[in-house]
């Protein structure tokens, strides 16, 4: 019952934040486009984005609320991806793709975490277990070297 209640809240947090991001990202590509600050708006939106998908972890073992973030993430990497074939800057690629490494990580290392401890992972900074500490230093860290990698 409450995992009801969380995913209904997210369904309507995601329709409002989803569209607000969007329009924002759009609208401070248009008018930053050629211009110096225009790096700096993709690293916020890019970067908006990873947050956003970090904060909403635990809701990440839906497969409707991955698949959402997922489908904003995969748009915000090919339009990284446009961007790097029009001009010559592998940052905006490599910063765009950020959200979706995360994804991608998180899902297959908590397939893992599951079949060895047989729980859901929590992303943990200093407290709780071992394993949870480790699971968080891995996707986080492992999510910052993906997206320099590729």
């Amino acid at each position: 019952m409450e995992d009801e209640s969380k995913q209904k809240k997210f369904n309507s947090r995601f329709i409002y934040i989803s569209i607000g991001f969007v329009l924002a990202t759009l609208i401070s590509w248009h008018f930053t486009y050629n211009t110096d600050h225009f790096l700096t708006t993709v690293k916020i939106s890019s970067i908006g984005l990873f947050a956003w998908s970090v904060w909403e972890y635990n809701l990440l073992k839906y497969n409707h609320v991955y698949l959402k973030l997922l489908a904003l993430s995969l748009l915000l990497a090919l339009t990284g991806y446009y961007f790097l074939l029009e001009e010559d800057a592998s940052t905006w690629l490599r910063v765009t793709k950020m959200s979706l490494c995360f994804l991608i990580l998180f899902r297959v290392l908590r397939y893992f975490y599951i079949l060895i401890y047989n729980r859901e992972p929590k992303l943990e900074k200093t407290k709780g277990r071992m394993a949870d500490r480790m699971f968080s230093f891995i996707v986080i860290a492992g999510t910052a070297l993906v997206t320099m990698a590729i």
